[in-house]
């Protein structure tokens, strides 16, 4: 997957995306509710650590609402908020779709990457 890339600091454009599964789009049900989650991307040995000894998982940049924009073809967008694109870097990201409590992430392999790059301010 082509990763989505932003510059520093920028809103604009949203994230969208078309969640799928081995079947194809998925159709997310009225009711459900999808949420964003974006981290520092891991590192090649599977962490983000200065100190190999003590590996940590990256913290949580983003988890917010997304937005459903067709349900019947697994159409998604997460519109960036001031402060998500703050730092440069490559990240991770993820939608997690709720249905009556049952919550199912998307992609179920891996992650969407993005990069954000430097301003130059």
């Amino acid at each position: 997957m082509d990763p989505f890339i932003i510059k520093q600091g920028d809103t604009q454009p949203s994230l969208a995306a078309t969640l799928s599964d081995d079947n194809g789009a998925i159709v997310i049900p009225g009711g459900a509710t999808v949420s964003f989650v974006m981290r520092k991307a891991a590192d090649a040995c599977g962490c983000s650590c200065e100190d190999e000894s003590a590996p940590v998982r990256p913290a949580v940049k983003v988890s917010r609402a997304a937005v459903i924009v067709n349900g019947a073809a697994g159409q998604v967008r997460y519109d960036w908020a001031a402060g998500d694109t703050d730092e440069a870097g490559d990240f991770s990201g993820e939608f997690k779709v709720s249905v009556a409590g049952a919550i199912t992430t998307y992609p179920s392999s891996g992650y969407i990457p993005i990069t954000i790059t430097q301003d130059l301010s």
